[in-house]
């Protein structure tokens, strides 16, 4: 357990000590009364087009009419296969289990797989999906979500986010099963990062479409607040990690879940329930609204009860629990 830990907090990456990108590792075997399916698709990168994926997971037998939709980004070192295994600490209903009682349809994204690298940093050996993070962010440059964007440092791209915004257009093409006017975001550590920021970014283009989206095992950082994260992001006075919370609300609305747990605490880390707190209090300053859940155990990305994350998401309007 130890091991899993760590590897999902591998948060900014040094690309260049990663090794070869692998193929997808996408999977939705059915598991009782829920099934799935994968898609693939093509996303052009700095390295050319590369094969991509994603899986789905729902009830067997689908209720009448498009239903919500739950983005989920996993953590470092992970993929789609499976999509929905991930068990909640204390009841134990893995997550695909719990949206198959609800009817919504939860999409396991899955980020570019690496080969293990003897070098690869911040972690020696570490392999498996890792997500392009964006840095040096502040009120002043925004978030960078398309080209053409502000100064960025050498190497910066936009495939991850360009393959989030592939992955809508896909799902849009079939209103019948997906509703897209319901769209909501989910993540674990590195993946809770590319949540908040993959968020910022669909809100430019979905606008109310996306009202919430949820977090464990990582918030906000802003420089000088004590904290530390694997790669040294947000070291510049004004800069925050891994998105620009921005100078005012945003409109139209979006509401941040963020979920962490005392114990929280990884060996190439410091801080990371601080975190949390702060991404809270930071969207809340904005003119936001925002929910902290804090659990005194359950360790990096432990979700204790998948309702309290589908019940904070839904906010009582019924979008995605209706």
């Amino acid at each position: 357990m130890l091991a899993l830990s760590i590897i999902t907090a591998s948060w900014l990456v040094d690309w260049s000590t990663v090794g070869p990108a692998q193929p997808p590792r996408c999977s939705a075997p059915p598991h009782g009364p829920s099934s799935g399916q994968v898609y693939t698709l093509k996303v052009d990168s700095p390295d050319g087009p590369q094969d991509r994926c994603f899986a789905t997971r729902h009830v067997a037998k689908l209720p009448p009419g498009p239903r919500p939709v739950l983005l989920y980004h996993h953590g470092a070192g992970g993929n789609a296969a499976d999509c929905g295994k991930d068990g909640a600490v204390t009841t134990g209903e893995p997550l695909g289990a719990a949206v198959s009682r609800h009817g919504f349809i939860l999409v396991c994204t899955e980020a570019v797989q690496y080969a293990p690298h003897s070098s690869s940093w911040p972690l020696p050996g570490m392999g498996g999906g890792l997500w392009h993070l964006q840095d040096n962010v502040t009120n002043a440059t925004g978030n960078r979500c398309s080209e053409p964007y502000g100064p960025t440092p050498p190497g910066y791209d936009l495939r991850d986010i360009d393959y989030v915004h592939a992955v809508v257009a896909m799902l849009k093409e079939e209103p019948e099963r997906y509703d897209m006017t319901r769209l909501f975001v989910h993540g674990c550590s590195m993946g809770a990062c590319f949540s908040s920021y993959s968020a910022q970014c669909l809100h430019e283009t979905e606008g109310a479409s996306l009202t919430a989206w949820s977090v464990t095992g990582s918030g906000l950082k802003s420089y000088g607040d004590g904290t530390e994260l694997p790669g040294s992001p947000a070291q510049h006075p004004g800069e925050f990690f891994p998105f620009s919370p921005g100078a005012e609300a945003a409109s139209p609305p979006l509401k941040a879940c963020v979920f962490d747990n005392l114990d929280d605490q990884i060996g190439i880390a410091k801080g990371i329930p601080e975190t949390s707190r702060e991404l809270n209090r930071t969207w809340i300053e904005r003119g936001n609204r925002a929910a902290l859940t804090m659990h005194p155990t359950g360790g990096h990305c432990g979700i204790h009860d998948w309702e309290e994350v589908f019940e904070c998401l839904d906010d009582g309007t019924g979008r995605l629990l209706g």
